[in-house]
């Protein structure tokens, strides 16, 4: 049994090793870290966004309560137009744990299109009035509320708020006697449809955005396990939400509601994975992320095969669609699994992260500890820091 004079030994002995790796420390002084760059990339994917549905911005900060950035937006679906242009400023106003609260305003220079179709009263007497606003481009002011997870590389951010188009819109009807097509002015162009905000002034928009910080030192720090957490729900649930606000939208073009789908599968497949990217354990984001995209891939093939073929059958033939089914449902049932798994088990990654980063190699060792004219022998507690 280790008794109380060992254990005072073994105390003085590391405060002894420490001490005289202190007195030779002047002479290596550790060098500066080099401070990151104010500049932050970010890739930008919404739903009305100032930027359109998807674009690229550069941003100006250094980390404190404001920023500034210009962005360039990637429309599908709109010819002959040009890019939308952004420029914004961001206040970061108060903090919640590892998020950010805070409000961004934008000005940007915008394409959009809106059309309607009205139907006078009796019911089907007349042929429905076709209408069609346009703004090209559109000068477009917006406001927004955000929350940010900034970590010391990646960040993470949310954008709900509004745009309200400054300019006047071009306007068309048809209904298929008359017709009116440029100005809103236009004598053919009914009264009744003069709206003082037209449809598409007015817009709600909802903005995710991933920033990549330049010239951040990589060493080895230590991970949240809430970051980790918050990184994986976030990715997940942010994609997900716009994209089944986007893909469920009447008023959108097919292309547009693609986008949406996509950004609903990304979220599933990719957004997990956020928090083990975060911690460095890319083989396992990876891994996890391949098996995600491999079940839901097979199985939404392997349950659209077996329905159109039980449609088709006849007689004994049918019988032969349950088995594909059966293993459809299965690969679709394990997705959602897995998301969860991925998504509760990112604390524990954190964990483990900062485990093989913290304190290895430990282990006794004997050693002689020197006090006042006499030295006695002991154990020394040493390690990799």
């Amino acid at each position: 049994m280790i008794g109380p004079k060992v254990v005072v030994t073994l105390v003085l002995a590391f405060a002894g090793v420490m001490a005289s790796r202190a007195e030779g420390a002047p002479e290596r002084a550790a060098p500066a870290s080099r401070p990151p760059l104010p500049l932050v990339l970010e890739f930008h994917a919404g739903w009305q966004g100032p930027l359109g549905t998807t674009g690229l911005a550069l941003v100006f900060d250094r980390g404190g309560r404001l920023s500034a950035g210009a962005g360039l937006g990637f429309e599908p679906g709109i010819p002959n137009a040009l890019p939308s242009l952004g420029l914004f400023g961001r206040a970061r106003l108060l903090r919640v744990g590892p998020i950010w609260l805070g409000a961004t305003a934008a000005f940007s220079r915008v394409h959009v299109e809106v059309d309607r179709q009205y139907e006078r009263p009796p019911a089907g007497a007349y042929a429905p009035d076709q209408l069609h606003w346009s703004w090209e481009p559109g000068y477009r002011a917006s406001g927004a509320l955000a929350a940010e997870l900034d970590g010391q590389v990646w960040s993470l951010r949310v954008e709900g708020g509004v745009g309200y188009l400054l300019n006047a819109p071009r306007c068309s009807f048809e209904n298929g006697l008359n017709g009116s097509y440029g100005s809103c002015d236009d004598p053919n162009f009914p009264a009744a449809y003069r709206f003082a905000v037209q449809p598409g002034r007015v817009s709600p928009s909802v903005t995710t955005s991933v920033g990549y910080r330049f010239g951040v030192d990589l060493s080895p720090a230590r991970k949240s396990p809430a970051t980790a957490l918050g990184l994986a729900v976030l990715a997940t649930a942010v994609p997900i939400a716009a994209g089944l606000m986007v893909a469920t939208n009447d008023h959108l073009s097919t292309d547009t509601k693609e986008l949406g789908w996509a950004a609903v599968v990304g979220g599933i497949v990719l957004g997990p994975s956020a928090g083990d990217i975060y911690t460095g354990d890319y083989l396992r984001a990876g891994g996890l992320a391949a098996a995600r995209g491999l079940g839901l891939g097979v199985g939404v093939v392997a349950l659209l095969a077996s329905l159109v073929r039980s449609s088709d059958c006849q007689g004994s033939q049918c019988d032969q669609s349950v088995p594909g089914q059966a293993f459809g449902y299965a690969l679709l049932t394990a997705v959602p699994v897995l998301v969860g798994y991925e998504i509760f088990s990112a604390p524990a990654s954190a964990r483990r992260a900062n485990a093989r980063n913290g304190i290895a190699g430990l282990n006794l060792s004997p050693t002689v500890v020197t006090t006042g004219q006499s030295q006695r022998g002991g154990l020394g507690l040493a390690g990799r820091f």
